[in-house]
């Protein structure tokens, strides 16, 4: 939690968009770039299609209102209403002309959380993982073969 970089000399009321598109585009403010490599190539692909994912589940969440709170049904039964919904939701797709969810059309521009419900029917917003230091090193490996992959697509 450390300043990086400090432009005094604007107005309280200034718009940080506006401090930060004056200081990235003028050359006298000496802002520091990040360097463009694949690690920046891939985060940005990566928060990307993260946004695509997140924008999808709250599509399919205003679409079946049942996922945002499903019935207390045994999770056997519950996994499958799930998929169930994935499944129309996807043939919607692929066959509706026009989709008012993602065309915004009912206000679901907003991303929603994703919201889990465990058999004692409390809710959670996170899920945890447990994995060991192979698999974090597998995870990291995989993740650097993509970063090289999209980097050399890029180059050509």
């Amino acid at each position: 939690m450390k300043f990086t970089y400090v432009v005094p000399g604007w107005e309280g009321s200034a718009n940080d968009a506006r401090i930060l598109l004056e200081c990235a585009t003028n050359p006298d403010y000496g802002f520091p770039m990040p360097p463009q490599g694949k690690k920046e190539l891939f985060n940005y692909r990566h928060s990307s299609l993260r946004n695509v994912i997140e924008r999808c589940f709250g599509v399919l969440k205003a679409r079946f209102p049942i996922l945002k709170q499903m019935p207390s049904y045994d999770l056997r039964i519950q996994k499958y209403i799930v998929i169930a919904c994935c499944g129309i939701h996807n043939f919607i797709r692929a066959n509706a002309k026009a989709d008012v969810y993602f065309d915004g059309g009912e206000g679901n521009s907003e991303v929603q959380a994703t919201t889990l419900q465990s058999t004692d029917g409390t809710l959670t917003d996170s899920v945890e993982f447990s994995l060991s230091r192979t698999h974090i090193r597998e995870i990291a490996h995989v993740r650097d073969e993509i970063a090289d992959h999209i980097w050399r697509a890029s180059r050509r």
